[in-house]
């Protein structure tokens, strides 16, 4: 816990002005479809961090079979155009941030935005206590 929370904890200060993304991604063939489900968490470069799930479909024409991708990016430049917005850096989203419906179509999304450094210190703060609470034993 301690290693993730500063794992969280390093990239708060890149997440204000750089886009990163770590996750997975996997694809199927469905007849003449492929699904395309994904998990991120995402520093769009806001100072938040988003956690996501959903699903896109695509035709064999527009997009190649990957059964596992393994989807990452680090410090890029943010494409703040295509940005929602989160109030306090807190918001829950039933629906595809917009910069996921350029291409393929959405079957669903769910999107969770808090500010970066939370993450971090929950899990830094939770993994300390467990460790003092290991030692008093």
């Amino acid at each position: 816990m301690c290693l993730a929370g500063a794992g969280f904890l390093l990239l708060t200060p890149p997440s204000y002005y750089r886009y990163s993304a770590a996750g997975n991604d996997t694809d199927r063939l469905a007849g003449t479809t492929i699904p395309h489900p994904y998990y991120l968490l995402r520093w769009p470069g806001d100072g938040t961090v988003r956690c996501g799930i959903g699903e896109k479909l695509y035709s064999l024409d527009e997009e190649d079979l990957d059964p596992v991708d393994l989807a990452g990016r680090l410090f890029q430049k943010p494409t703040t155009e295509l940005h929602r917005s989160a109030k306090w850096g807190f918001a829950v989203w039933h629906s595809p941030e917009a910069y996921d419906t350029e291409d393929g179509r959405h079957l669903w999304a769910r999107w969770m935005s808090v500010p970066a450094w939370l993450p971090g210190v929950l899990l830094l703060g939770t993994g300390l206590v467990i460790h003092r609470c290991r030692l008093m034993e």
